[in-house]
């Protein structure tokens, strides 16, 4: 390991790993897509085949 201008020992950049909370945002972020995709399913599910299925006093709205 090499030393820095202060006389510290260098952090070898190929085995740095990102702050916790980053990684954490980066795992909300990926619930969150997840999640706003189920949603397009569904509503897509109820405008298509699942329109039948539902109560007509709701589609007369």
């Amino acid at each position: 390991m090499s030393q820095g201008k202060r006389g510290r020992p260098k952090k070898d950049p190929n085995k740095r790993t990102p702050p916790i909370e980053i990684e954490q945002a980066r795992i909300k972020v990926a619930e969150k897509k997840r999640t706003a995709k189920y949603k397009k399913l569904q509503l897509y599910y109820y405008f298509t085949i699942g329109c039948e299925y539902l109560d007509s006093s709701i589609l007369a709205d």
